[in-house]
């Protein structure tokens, strides 16, 4: 007789797993799949009966994505039919899925945060990136905004 619900799902955990690209997927999916998906896997952070929450995870990401590559061609605000100014829908979209991604993020522990609330990583608490940078342990994330004159 199996495991069954979370005492299956817990087994399966722990262990590297491959999770190979969905059939179909090409493009920005495969990229963020193999960005995003692959590591966790062999973290062993994600089982193989997570396959479709890892493609949600993916789907979220490329979401955010793909609504940011429009807001950067075209701009955060419209015109709307009555001549007034207003957000641009790719806003909204990004928003939720960005929404969606640090939901997943948070699932799968790949925050800080989260690490340590899921006990991942050396079973240490992770340190706030203040004191990793006082004790010299890393560089502070860039935020990959630029600063224009």
């Amino acid at each position: 007789m199996g495991l069954r619900g979370k005492q299956a799902r817990g087994a399966a955990l722990g262990a590297p797993v491959e999770l190979d690209v969905p059939k179909g997927w090409s493009g920005l999916r495969r990229v963020t799949w193999l960005e995003v998906v692959v590591p966790l896997a062999g973290a062993g952070r994600v089982a193989l009966e997570d396959r479709p929450t890892c493609e949600a995870f993916v789907l979220s990401v490329v979401t955010m994505r793909e609504a940011q590559v429009v807001l950067d061609s075209e701009g955060y605000f419209v015109e709307s039919p009555n001549g007034y100014r207003i957000a641009h829908p790719a806003v909204a979209v990004r928003d939720k899925a960005m929404a969606e991604v640090r939901a997943w993020s948070a699932r799968f522990g790949c925050t800080m945060r989260d690490r340590d609330v899921l006990r991942l990583g050396t079973g240490e608490p992770e340190q706030p990136a203040e004191e990793k940078m006082r004790r010299g342990m890393g560089a502070p994330p860039s935020s990959g905004l630029r600063v224009v004159s």
